[in-house]
Parts: C-alpha cells; structure tokens; sequence
C-alpha cells in the first residue's frame, strides 16, 4: 500500500513522470500487489497527458500479461472470496432432507400408487401399504 501510495503522489506531481512510473511499476509487479490502483493512476495519467497514452497502454499491457502468467497468490490478496460450494447455494437445486423410506408424504403417495395398480387384486401387501 505503500508504494501505491507514493505512486500517487508522482501521479499528482507529475515530476519525471516516464521514469517515476516505471521504477514504481517494476517494484509493483515484483510484488504484484495493489494493480487495480495502478490502472487507476494509470487511467489518470492519461487523462493528463494525451501524448504519452501509447506508453501508458503498454504498461497495462505488460501488467495485465504478467497478472495472466503469474496469478496473485491468496496470501499475497487482501480480500480472500471463500469458493462457494453447493451446499451453501439456496436456490440450486431441490433436495429433500429426510430419506423417502422415513418421509410421511413419501410414503402416503406410494401406497395410493400401490392401491391404484392392486385394485383388482385381492392380495394383501402389508399394513404400510394400504392409504
């Protein structure tokens, strides 16, 4: 942070800006920490001077391939976004909780289908199995 900060500051100044910038850049990306502030000074650097755009688009370039290479480490993050798994999704996916042999209603509707199919029978099939 402290050197996104003193980024800032050469960003506001604006003193020697090619070299400033680009001492800073390669301690940021040895690091490779705080890059989304670097492309915000970046992007107001450009809005105060025109001319030197095409060095500044090729700074993010070589910021976002290195990103691309080398992907920040979760240690290295400030803000760890835990992985969310499917239990922890409400609206996923439709489950019942309880087992289909134990479930009431699970129960009561396979004996209708059971006393549907054996009507014409006379077969006893057990206590369960009777609606």
């Amino acid at each position: 942070m402290r050197i996104a900060y003193s980024l800032k500051n050469a960003v506001e100044k604006m003193c020697d800006r090619k070299k400033v910038l680009l001492v800073k850049m390669k301690q940021l990306l040895k690091l490779k920490k705080d890059v989304i502030l670097i492309i915000c000074y970046i992007n107001r650097l450009q809005s105060l001077v025109v001319a030197e755009s095409t060095f500044l688009m090729m700074m993010m370039v070589i910021i976002m391939t290195s990103l691309i290479v080398a992907p920040l480490k979760p240690s290295l993050t400030k803000l760890h976004i835990p992985r969310i798994t499917k239990e922890y999704i409400a609206t996923a996916t439709l489950e019942i909780d309880t087992d289909v042999k134990c479930d009431a209603q699970a129960i009561f509707e396979n004996a209708q289908k059971i006393n549907q199919k054996s009507e014409n029978r006379n077969v006893y099939m057990g206590l369960n199995n009777y609606a």
